[in-house]
């Protein structure tokens, strides 16, 4: 037997060593293998059609509230990626007697919408969401089990079937302190900047639940949060609204705005668009009465779009048809981009919109 080489078994073992750190240092962590694929372009496409009969004439008593069997109804037809979800959404207004106050018709939100990808039917995004006196839409249903809002999947090759149940409460336009808001953002380059909406009526997200689907991989996810409405301006604005995904040690934080933009012949047209300009995870900015001087109030540049940072821009067109003061119907064109986000992150947020869809639409 020959004795044992130390030297070269030592030298076998350097080669190898130094193979695999190259082979490491090419290839990159595991981690990093398995992170979710980012992606910029098309995010939220497609047309809504929204039917405002609670506000036609008709349907609306002496005073211009809607009358009991009255609804406004949205028919939405969006891809998100590969995802379409296609149906209505019926709205029905909450309507108390004028004497005693009591109930007389229950508010509600009715789901009917199909869920596909790549064109094949999945499921529905089916149930009803019930509205209070207080302005509160309850996400965990009427009471009634067979009509709890929900994503319901059936098996269709690999995918097996399962139900998903949404959740929490969102309290909607009219139903909280109104008053004046700071914001503050900073600028790619550094540049501070700040802005105050003097009159303010906040949507509240309180511990929504995004029921997974239509894949299994399109995981359940908790959202939290204001999306607070300018009425002087018609905007939307936010410090932060957080998106945890179920079984994910980080959380989403989604700031920007959502700008309200009136075409110069609006009157005539009935056109106008939101801009958006949302973003994902950047570093908080605190406004504190200091920062509030007048070199650094620069309207134009808080709303300006920023594409450098991951978020979702883009706009939605409104075709408004108008009975005076009063829109009576719309038709809405949906061309949002993404910036550097997840296929899931984009799915999550457009579930969030559509659970909005009544009070991100109300005049």
């Amino acid at each position: 037997m020959e004795p044992v080489n130390r030297q070269k078994i030592m030298k076998i073992s350097s080669t190898l060593f130094l193979a695999s750190l190259t082979l490491l240092t090419l290839c990159g962590p595991l981690q990093a293998q398995n992170a979710p694929k980012l992606v910029s372009g098309d995010a939220i496409t497609g047309t809504m059609t929204i039917d405002f009969a609670t506000r036609q004439r008709g349907n609306t008593d002496s005073e211009g509230n809607p009358t009991k069997g009255a609804k406004d109804v949205y028919a939405i037809d969006l891809k998100i990626g590969a995802v379409g979800i296609k149906g209505k959404i019926d709205r029905t207004p909450r309507i108390a007697t004028k004497l005693m106050g009591r109930e007389a018709q229950r508010g509600q939100l009715f789901y009917a919408l199909t869920l596909s990808v790549n064109n094949t039917y999945l499921g529905d995004w089916l149930g009803t969401v019930v509205t209070d006196e207080r302005g509160q839409y309850l996400f965990d249903g009427s009471g009634d089990a067979n009509s709890k809002p929900r994503i319901q999947i059936q098996a269709v090759g690999n995918q097996v079937a399962f139900t998903d149940s949404f959740g929490g409460i969102m309290l909607g336009k009219g139903s909280g302190a109104t008053g004046a808001v700071k914001f503050a953002r900073e600028l790619t380059g550094g540049k501070r900047v700040f802005y105050t909406a003097k009159n303010t009526d906040p949507m509240d997200f309180r511990n929504i639940v995004l029921a997974k689907g239509p894949l299994g991989s399109h995981g359940r996810a908790t959202a939290s949060g204001k999306l607070i409405y300018d009425r002087e301006s018609g905007s939307w604005i936010t410090e932060g609204i957080t998106i945890s995904p179920e079984g994910q040690k980080d959380s989403d934080k989604i700031t920007g705005s959502i700008r309200w933009v009136e075409d110069p012949q609006r009157a005539a047209n009935g056109k106008g668009s939101y801009l958006f300009n949302l973003r994902w995870n950047e570093d908080k900015v605190q406004a504190t009465e200091d920062t509030f001087v007048a070199s650094n109030v620069d309207e134009e540049s808080f709303f300006a779009v920023d594409t450098a940072k991951p978020g979702l821009t883009g706009t939605v067109e409104y075709t408004d048809k108008m009975d005076g003061e009063k829109v009576v119907s719309s038709t809405v064109v949906y061309k949002l981009t993404a910036n550097n986000l997840t296929r899931n992150q984009i799915l999550q947020f457009a579930k969030l919109w559509l659970c909005g869809i009544g009070p991100v639409n109300d005049e």
